[in-house]
């Protein structure tokens, strides 16, 4: 906090901007690249590149000092990184029951 004197003459500190919100601090970042790497590789593709790209894009703000920004982007591709792994599944369960459907799994013809 800035201290100026004011035209009496006294001390007077300046006035806190009640609005802005607190910084958060560099190390509190958390970028979830180890989520998104294996959603990535063993998830659904596209999504896990997005939230690839999302981590990267999170972690070069954080290194630029945007901490409010670098937050944000990280809870951004925390959510997306989770929205693969839901896509993922239900990919994963349409698949297995189309090939159900079409006797896949059937053992008669052994």
């Amino acid at each position: 906090m800035p201290i100026y004197v004011s035209a009496l003459g006294s001390w007077q500190m300046s006035p806190v901007d009640p609005v802005a919100p607190e910084p958060v601090a560099p190390d509190l970042v958390s970028v979830p690249w180890r989520g998104s790497v294996i959603v990535t590789a063993f998830g659904f593709l596209p999504l896990g590149l997005v939230a690839l790209a999302l981590c990267a894009r999170s972690q070069r703000m954080r290194k630029a000092g945007d901490v409010t920004a670098a937050d944000k982007a990280a809870k951004v591709a925390r959510r997306v990184m989770w929205i693969t792994v839901v896509v993922a599944v239900l990919v994963d369960l349409v698949l297995i029951g189309v090939i159900a459907v079409l006797g896949g799994f059937s053992a008669a013809e052994l």
